[in-house]
């Protein structure tokens, strides 16, 4: 859902997705919203643009680079905890107190993908 809150139905009593809806509203054959992926998914496939510089190697480039951003981004380094305490950012005599951040196995777990994708 898009933020739309209330059910939303057509002349016939027909329910309205959200897209739907913003198709009625805007005029659009097929709009694109924001946060909706169903909206994008619905157009299917698309032709490939100046195949000329489409390459086997940019296409691995792009699979590579989706792959490290799927790794990275289900990584259980993500969902740990990172904190610093301190008694005062503002005092010259203050310290920290707690400090918790991602095991030491999390971080090489991580660091791989992170350099692959900056390499």
């Amino acid at each position: 859902m898009t933020g739309i809150p209330d059910d939303f139905e057509d002349e016939a009593g027909n329910g309205l997705e959200p897209v739907d809806l913003v198709k009625i509203m805007s005029g659009e054959e097929y709009p694109i919203m924001p946060f909706d992926v169903r909206s994008v998914l619905r157009l299917g496939l698309s032709p490939i643009v100046r195949k000329e510089l489409w390459t086997t190697e940019t296409a691995n480039t792009l699979a590579h680079f989706l792959q490290l951003i799927e790794m990275i981004g289900s990584s259980p380094w993500l969902k740990q905890k990172l904190s610093i305490g301190t008694n005062s950012f503002h005092d010259s005599n203050s310290s920290v107190y707690s400090f918790e951040c991602p095991t030491l196995n999390g971080m090489s777990g991580i660091l791989i993908p992170y350099r692959q994708l900056y390499g």
